[in-house]
């Protein structure tokens, strides 16, 4: 400050009545340095300029080898003498919206950084101090003209690099790695298996549980089974089948009758040669006269991922999870998606999550961040052991939401009053009118629909909870349809009603004695 002072009496102000260092002149001091990278920053300290200039662009990055794109630079029209000797003139700010994507990508960033988040960002060591993390996104600062080419950041890469320099060691589960295969090979369209009868027809195909009603009523892992071409047809609507078709999700092939154990086997087109060798007994017959050639001859099985009985092993539920957190439940969401991992700590208790999640999105004006955990199921219930890793997860994260997801439409009792101790254990009052660990409650109403909240919700609840839109409403609405709780508010106000009161008969005793 005294350095700042000086300057300013160095300089030859004159006043307003045009007299050098006259009376009447005033000058405002700013001592303090503008907050350019954390959550407060732009707009929130008035030393920070304003914008010279700002661009939209749509680029086309679909086919491109290794997702990359071409950021270019936008400067402003003074000041460019010795350009190229800078050290940076400007900084370009990247708020990034990523589309049609195979794979999971970065669109928000934790606020505090760390080495191994900076490299990840980065990707490119020789400009190691060149990226930030801004208020909306990537902050760059520019030092020269021209653009930069690099690679669209991976969410897993940017999540996991976060957790490093917290000191865990993480890794994709062996669900996470299934869950990011059926990702890819559906190009990202996780929407296309939001419907029960797909699912049903998949876990039929695939040989994994039974269901009923939503219930499951056997539990017995058996081989696969084969659907005839009619069938897949009669039970998917003619653009699902095309399109299921189109990305390899049913391999075709011909049943034919073993002339020598008199069983039908069913064999890929891949493998249909002059001679055939039976599955059942292990001999060699011609499949001339053999294989029925007939329309009832062609069969469907599920092809890779989805060939993994018990709803691929639970991925199904966690991508449609993420799918109504970052996608459906709110366009205007920008989010970091991670399926299930697993990392370690010295000293420290493994961390275990079916997925995770940064996210960002406009609210009142304002924008809100954080970052979520979930625990999934498909129709089994929640254990004991479940609620006891997201309690975890909510100490070693204070502020994260706790997401639990089902493709069930309701809870047992048991769950009920589970779900009711974390909420009311994560409803303490944390900071900006938020809770310190939220609790999400989603089943098959949300997340086997099109639909997002509240309009995939009954007439009833459309009416009551008319203002759901953003992820923080979500949770208090979810609390109070799933576990009858109050909203939130109502127990912040009832708490402080308490204090108030217990505040005053306090007061009142201090006076009569």
């Amino acid at each position: 400050m005294d350095e700042m002072q000086a300057f300013a009496k160095s300089l030859a102000l004159t006043s307003a009545e045009g007299k050098p260092g006259g009376a009447t002149q005033r000058m405002s001091l700013q001592h303090w340095y503008p907050r350019l990278w954390d959550e407060w920053a732009r707009g929130k300290d008035s030393g920070v300029a304003d914008v010279y200039g700002e661009d939209e662009e749509t680029i086309d990055i679909e086919g491109e080898e290794h997702l990359s794109m071409r950021l270019k630079s936008i400067i402003p029209s003074f000041g460019r003498e010795n350009w190229y000797w800078s050290q940076g003139r400007c900084v370009n700010e990247f708020d990034l919206r990523l589309y049609g994507a195979d794979e999971h990508l970065a669109e928000v960033y934790p606020k505090v950084e760390g080495n191994h988040l900076l490299q990840a960002i980065t990707g490119n060591i020789g400009r190691y101090g060149e990226w930030r993390v801004g208020r909306h996104g990537l902050v760059r600062i520019v030092n020269r003209l021209f653009g930069e080419s690099r690679k669209a950041p991976e969410s897993e890469k940017i999540f996991f690099a976060w957790l490093k320099d917290r000191g865990w060691e993480a890794k994709l589960s062996s669900p996470g790695i299934l869950a990011k295969q059926i990702y890819k090979r559906l190009g990202g369209a996780v929407g296309m298996l939001a419907d029960k009868d797909v699912l049903a027809l998949i876990e039929h195909m695939n040989g994994g549980m039974v269901s009923k009603g939503g219930a499951q009523i056997d539990d017995r892992v058996v081989a696969e089974r084969e659907a005839s071409v009619a069938e897949v047809k009669r039970k998917l609507n003619a653009h699902r089948y095309e399109w299921f078709i189109q990305k390899g999700i049913f391999k075709l092939g011909l049943q034919a009758k073993c002339p020598n154990c008199q069983r039908n086997s069913w064999f890929p087109m891949a493998a249909l040669k002059e001679e055939l060798d039976c599955p059942k007994c292990l001999n060699t017959f011609p499949a001339a006269g053999n294989i029925d050639q007939g329309r009832g001859g062609w069969f469907y099985r599920t092809a890779g991922p989805f060939s993994v009985p018990n709803f691929a092993d639970g991925a199904f539920s966690v991508l449609l999870t993420l799918e109504a957190l970052a996608g459906r439940v709110t366009s205007g969401r920008r989010s970091t998606p991670v399926p299930s991992f697993e990392a370690t700590a010295p000293g420290k208790v493994d961390l275990e999550a079916d997925l995770a999640m940064f996210w960002r999105e406009a609210s009142y004006g304002d924008d809100t961040a954080g970052i979520l955990f979930g625990e999934c199921k498909s129709y089994g219930p929640f254990k004991p052991k479940d609620f006891q890793r997201m309690r975890y997860l909510a100490e070693m994260f204070p502020g994260a939401i706790l997401v639990f997801s089902t493709l069930r439409e309701s809870l047992t009792k048991e769950e009920i009053a589970a779900l009711t101790r974390l909420a009311k254990f994560g409803r303490k009052h944390w900071k900006a009118e938020r809770p310190l660990n939220p609790v999400l409650i989603l089943t098959g109403a949300e997340l086997l629909t099109w639909e997002h909240p509240p309009l995939c919700w009954n007439e009833e609840l459309q009416r009551r909870f008319h203002n759901v839109y953003s992820l923080m409403e979500h949770c208090n609405a979810s609390q109070q349809i799933y576990l009858g709780l109050p909203s939130w508010q109502e127990d912040w106000h009832a708490a402080f009603e308490r204090r108030r009161l217990a505040r005053a008969k306090r007061s009142q005793g201090w006076l009569k004695a």
